[in-house]
């Protein structure tokens, strides 16, 4: 538990660096409150880890580094198609930050460059995705 703790804090923090980065030198004024939403996708619910580990513990993070910030949450049930949709009604929805974990790294890919050329970070979470990631927090199972 300890070392999920760890990736789980590793996976907020990334994704947080990346929205700061992403603000510097942007003209928006509209999170002066400092809360924005967080946009969380996982895989499926068939990993009981993701829904009973993963998922509390990167809300309590979020909550912690920034109390005014909302989490949006998906799961896309290991359907590539529906987590294309997800991700795409997350960015319409105004994430500023979208944590992923892929269900087809591959078949996401086109959803990383839409967030991409709309300006939201993406940070692949506990298994590469193809794209441009913004960050990357992995397993080391060693």
């Amino acid at each position: 538990m300890r070392t999920r703790t760890g990736q789980v804090g590793a996976a907020v923090v990334t994704a947080f660096m990346a929205m700061s980065m992403a603000a510097c030198g942007g003209d928006d004024a509209s999170d002066t409150d400092g809360g924005f939403t967080v946009g969380l996708l996982l895989p499926s619910g068939a990993i009981p880890r993701w829904e009973h580990s993963d998922k509390p513990l990167i809300e309590k993070r979020i909550k912690q580094l920034c109390p005014r910030c909302a989490l949006r949450y998906a799961n896309a049930e290991n359907d590539a198609a529906r987590q294309r949709d997800q991700v795409t009604s997350m960015i319409t929805k105004g994430a500023k930050v979208l944590i992923l974990d892929a269900a087809d790294t591959r078949a996401v890919r086109s959803s990383i460059q839409e967030a991409h050329r709309a300006g939201v970070p993406v940070v692949a979470y506990d298994r590469h995705a193809q794209g441009p990631i913004s960050g990357d927090v992995s397993i080391n199972g060693a």
